[in-house]
This record gives structure tokens, C-alpha cells and sequence, in this order.
């Protein structure tokens, strides 16, 4: 039976996932022929992570989505937009720390000249952190506690780094791995510098109108080669036998169940569902109980509509103390000033959720009050700013890096490669943490997989490639 899919003259193609990742893939195995692709998507409309919304002529990204990446494959889709979709715009970050509004990252003089009692300490534990050698140092730290103060010492890790993290991820620093350092902080040799001397203002690359350009664009090539894509179509089952699927099941509002048979499977949904769908396929009962142990941190994104045309003239503010509650905050005109009318502005505010948490099952009016008192006390605006609100939630944002993550990941990734036609791939189908350029990369490479006698393990050839991404935010 395998061997007449293989011979089959056009093969087909289910795309599992309408992001970034499976839309670069549906895109490039359609110019490469041979393919009839379908791509299904759960969401309204394609663009995954990567869509903008609009809400009274405001708009806004699911974060702050700027373009950057030094991978000429990734560059060359970006480039591939009309020129007038391209822009720039000046690149600034700030923290609120001590009460004070500081450059990000911190500049150790101004660390310094804000709080002097706190100078002698940080300098020597930057420099302690410094003069460590790996060599005589012992083993690398396990945990990303350890790892933050071997680069920045003590007492900026208490201060900043360690407060940031146990906030951000929802779990003490302790607990998660230290591959979370490797992946967003610079490496070694620059650690001094990037805490001792700010970067100087840089500019940063957006698409005019937001993000979603990009995935609107990616859609329209696949169409336009004659893939389809079918949006509001949830993957809830797959068919066929140990060691291949053969049709995918999606469950529809409007036309109920629908089946798609499928030569290959390529898909970007979470690892975790993935694993679910494919137990009933003779998945090993190991790597179906590792699955369920990986875990994806939640997002809320609290939006205030403000009736002033700038709140900040920040690309992004960093809020490491417990005593604000909000992560981190965007103003999307400082991307693009065509993202609101004249005299209004969406200020929007990241909240990381573990599980239904107390911020998680809080209703949409508590968010909009909390939000709005943070950026009281953070002086971003003041009473009567805001005109409206809304909240966006999404329950699989961030891969979250516990400590033996890597080997329970492992056990799973091998076991879905047990099934020669089926292409686990993304953000959240390679539990990665990736950037846009990231997902682009990995949608190339799922192409080029897919186009192989045995996609899954083709795919696993590039598995080094994908641990070398790192984040640049």
C-alpha cells in the first residue's frame, strides 16, 4: 500500500495548520509540482500567530510582531512583498524598574546612576561573572537560574533577570531549563556588553498595515497555484494504520465532519494534539504519556483603545516586578502609524498564563481594569485615557522549557517519526520557540522533506539545523 502513494502522479497533501510554517510549506511544494495541497486551518482565516486585528480602525499584531533575520531563504520571502509594504521604523525598548523608566537592555551606568546603593554589587558580580572560565567553572548549568548568574551575576539576576523569568514563564527559574538561556540571551563573549553598555537606537522592519501581509501574501500564492485552503476546519482525527496516515478528519460549524485523504501529512498543530490524534494509530502508549507531560504556556493580550494619538514612544516596555502584573507592552503606531486614526492608539499588554490560572479564568473587564491601573503606575497614561478595551486569548503561545523537557520531546518526536508520511513541524509542532523567520525556515524544510520517499525521516535531518535558531525579540 505505501508503495502506491510513492508512484502516485500527483500526491496529496494535507497541511495541517494555516501559520507561517504550513503556509510556506503549502506554497513551496506547489511550486516544486507534482502536488494537489490542501491546507486546513481552525481559525477564520489563515495566518496562525501572525494575524492582525482591527478593532475601530485600530489594529494590532499578536505581540509585537517586527521582522529580523539573518537567514537569506527567510529574507528572500520577506523581500518578495511590494516594496510599499515594507518599512521602518526607530527601535526602542524600556524596563520599569524601581519606579523608574530604564533603556532596555540595561545599561549598567545608568543602572548605576538610578540606583547607587545597588552599583558596587552589580559591577562585581558582572565582573566575577566575567573572569569565570568554563574550564574551571565546572559543567554547564543545568537550570536557567544557574545559567543567568554564571553570565550576569547575583546581583542582576536578583534584581532583574531572575524576577523577569519566574514572571514571564510562570514557574521558578530553578525549574526551567537553561536552553531558554541559550535561545535568548546573547552568548558568552558578549554577555559584558550587552548589560554594561546600551545599544545605541536601531531601526526595526515591519509591513505597512500589519503583520499580517505576510500571511496573506503566502495565501494568496498558495491559491493562486491552486492549493486550497479551508479555514474554520479543527483536525480532530486521523485514519489509517501503524507507521502511515491516510486521511485527516476535520470537524467543520457549517458542514460538520469532513475527510481529506492524504499521501502526506504535514502538520504545525501542537506536538501534544498531534500525539493525541495519532494514539489511536499505534503510537507508543510511552511517548503518548511523554506528550501530555510537555507544556505550553497560555497568552492573554489586554488591548486599551486610549483616545491619544502616542501613549510612549517605545517599540516595547519590559515590567520585570511582580508588583505590575503585565509582561511586557507594544504600541503597534510606533511599528507603522497607519495601525490607528489620528488621536487614538491601542496600548496592548502581554499576560503569560500557566493553565487556567487566576489571570486565565479573570473576565475581560478585570484584565481591561488591571492593565489600565499597570499603565498608571508605569505614568503611560493617565484616568480617563481610555476609551475602550478588549482581550485576546491564546492557549498555546509558548513552549514551555522545564527542566527534562529535551528528552520527554525526544521520545515523542521519534515515535511521530515512526510514521513515515507524517511531518511534525513550527512552533508548536516541534515544541521550538521560534521567531517568524524561524517558521518560514521550517516550512521550506518541511517542503523539501515532504517531496522525499520518506518525509518523516528526511525531516529529522534537519533537527540541528532548527536547535541552532535563537530568538531575537
Amino acid at each position: 500500500m505505501e508503495r502506491d502513494w510513492r508512484r502516485r502522479a500527483v500526491r496529496r497533501i494535507v497541511v495541517v495548520g494555516a501559520g507561517l510554517a504550513g503556509l510556506t510549506a503549502a506554497r513551496e511544494l506547489l511550486r516544486s509540482g507534482g502536488c494537489a495541497v490542501t491546507v486546513i486551518e481552525a481559525q477564520p482565516r489563515p495566518g496562525g500567530l501572525a494575524i492582525t486585528v482591527d478593532r475601530q480602525g485600530c489594529r494590532m499584531d499578536l505581540g509585537p510582531h517586527r521582522w529580523h533575520t539573518e537567514m537569506p531563504e527567510a529574507h528572500a520571502v520577506f523581500e518578495s512583498l511590494p516594496a510599499g509594504l515594507r518599512i521602518e521604523a526607530v527601535r526602542r525598548s524600556r524596563m520599569l524598574l524601581g519606579g523608574r523608566l530604564l533603556r532596555y537592555p540595561p545599561s549598567l551606568m545608568e543602572l548605576a546612576r538610578r540606583m547607587p546603593w545597588r552599583a558596587l554589587g552589580m559591577a562585581a558580580g558582572l565582573l566575577a561573572a566575567r573572569g569565570a572560565h568554563p574550564a574551571t567553572s565546572g559543567a554547564a548549568p543545568s537550570d536557567c537560574a544557574a545559567a543567568l548568574r554564571s553570565l550576569y551575576g547575583r546581583p542582576i539576576y536578583d534584581l532583574l533577570f531572575g524576577p523577569y523569568m519566574g514572571k514571564v514563564w510562570k514557574t521558578p527559574p530553578e525549574q526551567l531549563d537553561a536552553e531558554i538561556v541559550r535561545l535568548r540571551i546573547l552568548p558568552h563573549r558578549n554577555r559584558l556588553a550587552r548589560v554594561a553598555r546600551p545599544r545605541s537606537n536601531r531601526r526595526l522592519q515591519y509591513l505597512r498595515g500589519g503583520i499580517e501581509a505576510l500571511p496573506r501574501r503566502l495565501a494568496a500564492d498558495v491559491e493562486r497555484a491552486g492549493g486550497r485552503i479551508i479555514c474554520g476546519a479543527q483536525a480532530v482525527a486521523l485514519e489509517g494504520e501503524a507507521g502511515a496516515v491516510r486521511a485527516v478528519v476535520c470537524q467543520t460549524a457549517s458542514e460538520g465532519a469532513k475527510r481529506f485523504e492524504a499521501d502526506a501529512v504535514l502538520s504545525t498543530a501542537p506536538i501534544t494534539n498531534l500525539a493525541q490524534m495519532l494514539a489511536p494509530l499505534g503510537m507508543a502508549p510511552q511517548a503518548v504519556e511523554s506528550a501530555r507531560s510537555l507544556e505550553f504556556l497560555r497568552l492573554i493580550l489586554v488591548n486599551l483603545m486610549i483616545a491619544r494619538d502616542r501613549a510612549m514612544p517605545d517599540s516595547w516596555i519590559y515590567f520585570p516586578e511582580a508588583s505590575i502584573r503585565i509582561n511586557r507592552a507594544h504600541e503597534p503606531k510606533n511599528f507603522d502609524p497607519s495601525m490607528g486614526p489620528p488621536g487614538r492608539s491601542i496600548l496592548a499588554a502581554e499576560i503569560t498564563c500557566r493553565g487556567a490560572d487566576a489571570h486565565w479564568r479573570a473576565g475581560d473587564a478585570d484584565l481591561i481594569a488591571t492593565a489600565t491601573r499597570d499603565f498608571q503606575t508605569a505614568g503611560l497614561i493617565r484616568a480617563g485615557d481610555v476609551a475602550d478595551g478588549f482581550v485576546v486569548r491564546l492557549e498555546t503561545a509558548y513552549p514551555l522549557y522545564q527542566i527534562g523537557f529535551r528528552s520527554r520531546l525526544a521520545t515523542v518526536l521519534e515515535a511521530v517519526g515512526r510514521f513515515g508520511n507524517v511531518v511534525t513541524f513550527g512552533r508548536q509542532g516541534l515544541f521550538n520557540h521560534n521567531n517568524m523567520d524561524h517558521s518560514i525556515v521550517m516550512g521550506l524544510r518541511a517542503a523539501q522533506a515532504a517531496a522525499s520517499r520518506t518525509p518523516a525521516t528526511a525531516m529529522r535531518a534537519f533537527d540541528a539545523e532548527f536547535q541552532r535558531f535563537r530568538i531575537v525579540d
